[in-house]
C-alpha cells in the first residue's frame, strides 16, 4: 500500500466555505454533488478536500463526483496548475483511461512520485512521454527502475535512458543484425543441445516444455516485449 502523505490545500475564500471541516454537514453534503458556483479546478480541488471528510456520506459523494467530472472540466482539471496531490490521486482514479493519464504525463504540476507511478502503466505512449524527461529521472530514481520493470518500455527508451545516464549497454542484451545468436565454447547452440539441456535440468517432465521453448525462440522478438533490462 502506498505510504500516506499529509497534503495542505490551499482553496479560495468562496471554496472553503463549502469545504472546510466546520462547514455545516448539511451545506458539505450539498457541495459534495458538485453543485458549485466555481471554476473547473478550484471545484475538483474542493471536491478532493471533501473526498477526505470526516463524514462519510460526504466523503463517498465527493469521490464519486469527482471521478465523474465531464469531459471538459475534468480535462482543464488534468492540464492545469492542479494541485500535485489532486493530479495524483486523478492519476490513480483514472490509471486505465490512456487519454487522461496522458495529460497528467504532460503536466508540469505533476510530481514525480505520481510519474513514477505513470511509468508502470500498461500504456505505450505515457511511456515514451516518461522516458523522454530526463530531469524528473535524475532528480527521482524511481521513475527508471518503474520503466526498467515495465514490460511495454522498448528498445529505443531503453537505449537513450541508458546513454544520457552514462551506463554502457551489454552488448548481448541486444545481438547485432546479422549475429548467429549465443554460443558455447565456440559452438552455436542449435535447438536441439537447448532441448537437451531443459531435459538434463528438469527430466523427463520437461520434454513438452522444452519444445515450446524452442518454438518460442524462433519468433522475432518484439520491442514490447522486452521486459526489464535495467536490471
Amino acid at each position: 500500500m502506498a505510504e500516506a502523505h499529509k497534503v495542505k490545500l490551499t482553496l479560495s475564500p468562496q471554496a472553503e466555505k463549502y469545504a472546510r471541516r466546520d462547514a455545516p454537514i448539511e451545506v458539505r453534503r450539498m457541495a459534495a454533488g458538485g453543485a458549485l458556483p466555481l471554476p473547473p479546478i478550484e471545484l475538483a480541488t474542493a471536491l478532493f478536500a471533501l473526498a477526505h471528510d470526516p463524514d462519510d456520506q460526504v466523503k463517498s459523494r465527493a469521490r464519486e463526483t469527482l471521478e465523474n467530472l465531464p469531459d471538459n472540466i475534468c480535462q482543464t482539471v488534468l492540464t492545469g496548475e492542479t494541485h500535485p496531490a489532486l493530479l495524483g490521486y486523478l492519476a490513480h482514479t483514472f490509471k486505465d483511461e490512456s487519454n487522461r493519464i496522458e495529460s497528467i504525463a504532460l503536466n508540469p504540476a505533476t510530481d514525480d512520485r505520481t510519474f513514477a507511478f505513470l511509468a508502470t502503466l500498461p500504456h505505450k505512449r505515457v511511456i515514451d512521454i516518461v522516458g523522454n524527461n530526463q530531469q524528473r529521472m535524475l532528480r527521482f530514481p524511481e521513475i527508471v527502475d518503474a520503466l526498467g520493470d515495465n514490460p511495454l518500455t522498448g528498445r529505443a527508451t531503453i537505449d537513450r535512458i541508458l546513454t544520457f545516464m552514462g551506463i554502457e549497454r551489454p552488448d548481448a542484451e541486444f545481438p547485432e543484425e546479422g549475429d548467429e545468436g549465443p554460443r558455447l565454447d565456440g559452438e552455436e547452440i542449435t535447438d536441439e543441445a537447448a532441448a537437451a539441456a531443459l531435459e538434463a535440468l528438469l527430466g523427463n517432465d520437461a520434454s513438452q516444455f522444452d519444445s515450446d521453448l524452442v518454438a518460442d525462440g524462433e519468433d522475432d522478438l518484439d520491442e514490447e516485449k522486452e521486459g526489464n533490462l535495467f536490471k
